[in-house]
């Protein structure tokens, strides 16, 4: 841990994920490995599987008498032989299963007097470049007791020496003896150099893997952690009150950017302390030239507040003897306005009792004109009545003459409709049997048209009687409004004489409210003056006293302002 804290951060970070990429690359390499070893030693034993059935079939073809059973997976089952050769003659069948499945077969055949299996026919060589025909499979081996129990050895079994990865299926006997083996293999060197092929490559490929992921890892380390250093100048810089330093990725969204804007926080935080301590140095200077020029002003103030206190007192004391005067002329005042007042009072009630005999006359002629007008309204009522009702009358007249025209109308087309319904008569009539219930229709067409022209008749007769009516109505009528008129004009000149006597009356009655206002208003002022003067009297006297109250709260104000100076000044 001693020895972690003396790196810097980014030589550990980067040293902790290469160590972290070789961790995983070799443990992905191991299982890698391993299942590859394990895929092919199965492709192995599918392989021997394989080369099997291949000399199986073979093996079927060219010995005669032998049985191959097959399991239900492909794969052989059970060999069963009538006789197998003490030698053969040749090796090509043999030679062939090698051809075609590139590895090596054997067939044994059983010796009771060694109690082995001894190789008849094979391809397997020898170190001497010779075939091992002849040779024993062995009793010590793994494969032997496998065989002589009936059962089918796969795995790896070492042959003159050489390890391999084999199979041996047992060959019975027509009576189910076991009489040889059927034998297939391949050298364990040659799936191990394919193995150690795969490796080399794999730990090639992983190799570069870990150069390539190393040297990227390395890179973004350094690149995603570059700004810490930086920061970390930045904040010693900061801690030695150096705040002239800019403050780099700020603008950043991850955790870089946040420890940035915490640290430009901080140097924002010890500006405004500098700023804070100038400020406070600077306000104690202007705290000091305040209290100077507050020591000026009050020295100023105390003097002129003596000065005017001063005055104050000289005013107080002229403001008392002139109160004193005014109270004894406001005495005077009083006694004359009460004797004016009560000679107002008798010329008032004189001359209320013309004005009200005044107000008497106007009031009548003011009904007389009221009525005259109300009468002239009427009249005015009733013509404009008269005038509208011959107007309604005369449209009356109109409507009745455009009512005669359309029923001149339909009695024209009543007239046309007999001709066609008599046409259409004549027609059906010449259309025999398949006309008549044209005919009939016709006939009732021609006895509406005729009920029509004779009810056009007689609307036409009533017409004619409303239109000699309304002639007679729209005559009497304008006499009516004649008369109307007439009556109108004298009404208007009975009401322009009674207006103008009503203007002269009112003139007299006016003059003498105005003389009886103005009396009134001579008592009412009077009143007032005399209530006036007794106010006047009592301000007067309400003066005199504050004057004296003023004097000594002015006495009390000067020793107040003085104290409240000391306090200031030692304050």
């Amino acid at each position: 841990m001693r020895f972690l804290a003396k790196l810097n951060l980014q030589t550990i970070m980067a040293a902790a994920s290469v160590v972290m990429i070789v961790l995983a690359l070799g443990t992905v390499s191991a299982v890698i490995y391993f299942l590859i070893s394990d895929q092919i030693t199965q492709d192995a034993i599918a392989r021997q599987n394989a080369s099997l059935r291949v000399a199986a079939e073979i093996v079927e073809r060219d010995l005669p008498g032998t049985e191959i059973a097959w399991g239900k997976d492909g794969n052989v089952e059970r060999v069963v032989m009538e006789e197998i050769p003490e030698e053969f003659a040749s090796h090509e069948m043999i030679d062939t299963v090698g051809r075609m499945t590139h590895e090596t077969a054997t067939v044994f055949k059983w010796d009771d007097k060694t109690r082995d299996f001894w190789r008849k026919t094979t391809n397997i060589v020898k170190p001497d470049g010779n075939r091992a025909v002849g040779t024993q499979l062995g009793q010590n081996g793994a494969v032997y007791p496998v065989v002589t129990k009936g059962d089918t050895f796969r795995g790896e079994a070492i042959i003159l020496g050489t390890p391999y990865y084999t199979i041996y299926e047992p060959i019975y006997s027509k009576r189910g003896d076991i009489i040889g083996i059927l034998y297939a293999g391949v050298r364990k060197s040659v799936i191990n150099a394919l193995m150690n092929n795969i490796t080399s490559k794999l730990m090639i490929a992983f190799a570069a893997i870990l150069l390539v992921a190393g040297a990227s890892m390395t890179f973004l380390v350094r690149t995603l952690l570059r700004p810490i250093p930086m920061l970390a100048n930045v904040t010693h810089r900061l801690a030695e009150d150096d705040l002239d330093v800019d403050v780099p990725f700020a603008d950043r969204k991850n955790e870089i950017g946040q420890l940035a804007t915490a640290i430009a926080t901080l140097k924002t935080r010890a500006e405004e302390r500098r700023d804070l301590a100038a400020s406070q140095e600077t306000d104690e200077e202007s705290r000091r030239e305040r209290q100077k020029r507050i020591e000026q002003m009050i020295s100023g103030f105390r003097s002129q507040v003596q000065s005017l206190t001063s005055s104050v007192g000289d005013t107080v004391t002229g403001l008392e003897e002139t109160s004193r005067t005014l109270t004894g002329l406001a005495r005077e005042s009083a006694a004359k306005a009460s004797e004016t007042a009560t000679s107002s009072d008798e010329a008032s009630q004189n001359v209320e009792t013309v004005a009200s005999a005044s107000e008497e006359l106007t009031a009548s002629i003011s009904e007389i004109s009221r009525q005259i007008g109300q009468t002239m309204k009427v009249v005015n009522q009733a013509t404009e009545g008269a005038k509208s009702t011959n107007e309604k009358v005369a449209s009356l007249a109109s409507a009745a003459g455009k009512i005669g025209e359309v029923v001149t109308l339909i009695q024209a087309i009543a007239e046309q409709t007999n001709l066609l319904a008599l046409n259409a008569t004549i027609e059906a009539a010449r259309a025999g049997e398949a006309g008549k219930g044209f005919a009939v229709v016709a006939a009732e067409v021609k006895e509406l048209a005729t009920q029509t022209s004779k009810a056009t008749e007689e609307i036409s007769g009533q017409i004619s009687a409303i239109q000699a009516s309304t002639r007679e109505a729209v005559t009497a009528i304008g006499e009516i409004t004649e008369t109307m008129d007439e009556v109108n004009g004298y009404t208007s000149s009975i009401a322009t004489a009674v207006e103008q006597q009503g203007a002269a009356t009112n003139d007299i009655s006016q003059s003498v409210l105005q003389a009886a206002r103005g009396t009134s208003s001579v008592t009412q002022n009077m009143t007032g003056l005399s209530t006036t003067v007794d106010q006047t009297s009592a301000a007067a006297d309400e003066v005199l006293r504050a004057s004296s109250d003023m004097a000594s709260k002015t006495t009390a104000l000067n020793s107040e302002i003085e104290r409240f100076l000391n306090e200031v000044s030692a304050a």
